[in-house]
């Protein structure tokens, strides 16, 4: 009955109509061939049913909305004992894919950069939003993006303009919650209902910009809406590509959400073109593009002397290229595209998950906030937190672990096989295929962590620590996250200084487990709302010029979904192409 009342809401263009009329002749030419367009050979490992050359399309269609889900049920379910075996599943039209959880597995696919990376397929899905940037990028491309970028994550900048950075968005978001909850609260203690990962999401893409390329993009202002929304949006249409029936260029072209993407993607471009514009013309008015392009014998480097990452690729091209040559311009905008996925969304899901078990858990929230008063002192001490103390943070640093083998920022990763290959499991792979591992899969997988259901910050404090190929939130081996002290001291910091300030507590009794939405991150179908209680009002941040201006519009308590996007209408078109295709 919802598949009727799902088509009985929706309308079909006759663009989108004769779309689907082409594609569905490439089926039928697909089933004259005898063959699955766009597949790798099939290996002998345990499968789910399959319909012909459909494949498993129908089945992965159906849970596309919970498919982190799905991909639990099919590892325990074909995975063998534990779920950490292999096994496999394709889409039509789509590569084959090769699923697996053995952390030997996974330890041979993330040492090996080689014969697994990033591939063709995910660069056709992702070049509209990432282009030519690190996260799309293999072999010498990769190395060189990487080498220049890993200057800027050197002890040295933590101490000093990565941490004013993060100190200063934190704060200033802090403020923010702080005035929302006094204006939306009639009671005392004063108490209201906000959304708190809408305040993240801005804060933390706030700080990406500051540490990124020097710029305070003033999110936490009420800019960059537009912005924020076509990013979100076009993450989730590139992720859900992968498990659409059909190449990409049939849903970019022949149907609305397509339509869409294009659009979005023109968004995202006109941001990052503006934002490389202004720090060439600063770097070049202000003389700051020297010889020494590795940045090597000074302790400064870059635009205005200050270090930041994308100064760091500007030292490397030359003055005439950055004035008059456009793919110079595109390739810096890459690379702030790509720097800002992944120093906002994954960062701030990690702030809206951990706010949420929080929430659920007061006994651990209060020994957080225990700590947090023993090693930070008051609210006015942690303003002038330093590297060190917030390094002393050890159960907090335990709390973001926890959080983070639950609810992984990357839930899902998948590496393109450039070569024929066999798994440490025996398991074969061939060129061309996709194999796969899920960091959410593997965090709830009782085969590798006891009571693997249960949020235990303590398990984290015990010796010895789990390898990178058991806890892979931050993967591991040479593509191991670059950001992943960054994001610990964000995190460790951010949640210090919300619960000196604030309490949390569920909505009626709270929710176990939150809807997500599909993306390349992981972020909630609604956002986390909560009850914030301000542990005292006299000592809250409060009277900055921001909050007393009122800079920013009241999205705190906005019924605005992240996404934009409700599931059930995400799906329409692809019900349609199994309409139009049979």
């Amino acid at each position: 009955m919802e598949l009727f009342d799902l088509f009985a809401t929706s309308t079909l263009s006759s663009t989108s109509f004769s779309g689907l009329l082409v594609l569905a002749g490439f089926v039928a030419v697909a089933i004259c061939l005898g063959t699955s367009i766009g597949g790798s050979k099939r290996q002998n490992l345990p499968t789910p049913p399959n319909h012909g050359f459909l494949a498993n399309s129908l089945e992965v269609m159906a849970n596309l909305p919970r498919l982190l889900d799905w991909f639990l049920e099919q590892s325990l379910k074909y995975g063998g004992e534990g779920g950490l075996g292999t096994w496999t599943f394709q889409v039509f039209m789509q590569p084959r894919m090769i699923v697996t959880h053995d952390p030997e597995n996974v330890r041979h696919i993330l040492t090996n950069v080689n014969t697994y990376g990033k591939g063709p397929v995910w660069r056709q899905n992702f070049y509209p939003i990432l282009g030519d940037g690190i996260f799309s990028a293999d072999f010498k491309n990769w190395f060189l993006q990487r080498k220049r970028a890993a200057n800027m994550f050197k002890i040295s900048n933590f101490k000093r303009s990565m941490l004013d950075a993060v100190r200063s968005k934190c704060l200033k978001c802090l403020d923010l919650i702080s005035a929302q909850v006094r204006r939306a609260s009639s009671s005392h203690p004063e108490t209201a209902i906000v959304n708190l990962e809408e305040y993240f999401f801005k804060m933390t893409l706030d700080t990406i910009g500051e540490i990124a390329f020097g710029q305070d993009l003033g999110s936490l202002s009420g800019k960059n809406v537009e912005f924020m929304r076509a990013f979100d949006f076009c993450q989730m249409y590139a992720s859900d590509l992968f498990f659409l029936p059909g190449p990409a260029w049939f849903w970019n072209y022949c149907t609305p959400l397509g339509w869409r993407f294009r659009r979005q993607t023109q968004v995202l471009e006109t941001h990052a073109t503006c934002v490389v514009k202004e720090m060439i013309t600063r770097a070049l008015d202000e003389g700051a593009l020297q010889d020494d392009p590795e940045g090597e014998n000074r302790e400064d480097v870059g635009v205005g002397r200050k270090e930041t990452i994308l100064s760091y690729f500007l030292q490397k091209e030359s003055q005439e290229s950055l004035k008059n040559d456009l793919r110079t311009v595109r390739y810096l905008s890459d690379v702030i595209m790509n720097f800002q996925i992944a120093g906002r969304d994954t960062v701030a899901q990690a702030f809206s998950w951990a706010v949420h078990l929080l929430s659920l858990h007061p006994d651990i929230q209060e020994k957080a906030h225990q700590e947090a008063l023993l090693v930070l002192g008051s609210l006015r001490a942690a303003e002038a937190a330093t590297f060190d103390q917030i390094n002393r943070l050890e159960y907090m640093r335990a709390v973001v672990t926890e959080v983070l083998r639950l609810y992984p920022s990357v839930p899902k990763e998948g590496k393109w096989v450039f070569k024929d290959d066999a798994l440490p499991d025996g398991s074969r792979v061939s060129k061309g295929s996709w194999v796969v591992f899920s960091p959410y899969v593997m965090g709830r997988l009782e085969s590798l962590w006891a009571d693997a259901a249960k949020f235990k910050p303590e398990r984290h404090l015990d010796k010895p620590k789990p390898s990178n190929f058991v806890f892979t939130a931050f993967q591991g081996g040479p593509r191991i996250c670059m950001g992943m002290n960054l994001a610990y001291m964000q995190l460790q910091y951010g949640l210090a200084l919300l619960l000196l300030s604030c309490q949390f507590a569920p909505l009626n009794g709270g929710e176990d487990v939150l809807p997500l939405q599909h993306s390349t991150t992981l972020p909630t179908q609604r956002g986390v709302r909560v009850n914030v209680t301000l542990r005292d009002t006299a000592n809250t941040l409060k009277n900055r010029q921001d909050v007393q201006n009122e800079e920013c519009e009241d999205f705190g308590t906005r019924d605005w979904p992240l996404m934009n996007c409700d599931t059930r209408k995400r799906n329409v078109i692809a019900w349609q192409y199994y309409i139009f295709t049979f």
